[in-house]
């Protein structure tokens, strides 16, 4: 499954972000970490039913999803070895889900 644009392929990501500001032209003390790439979130008891997915042989409809678990991941970082030449830094966490229900 993948989205479109930038409209990310997953109904739910649990797990940490990585957004670098960069406030000044050079690296340094002055380049932020937005969020913390190095957060380690845990959901537990995540329920997924009655999802609609669009039709792909009827533009404008929708029909039920018939694989769930296509939609739920568990989001890894890891550090971005050409930092700071690309962003963002990156990080070490990751996301873990304990016990999923898919319906």
């Amino acid at each position: 499954m993948s989205g479109k644009g930038d409209m990310a392929p997953y109904l739910v990501t649990v797990g940490p972000k990585a957004l670098t500001w960069p406030r000044k032209k050079t690296p340094g003390n002055e380049w932020l970490e937005v969020f913390n790439p190095n957060a380690n979130p845990v959901v537990k008891n995540l329920v997924v039913n009655n999802i609609q997915v669009p039709d792909p042989r009827k533009p404008g409809n929708y029909i039920q999803c018939n694989d769930l678990k296509k939609l739920v991941i568990e989001h890894c970082l890891t550090p971005n070895l050409d930092f700071p030449r690309t962003m963002p830094r990156g990080g070490t966490g990751h996301g873990t889900i304990v016990k999923t229900v898919f319906n």
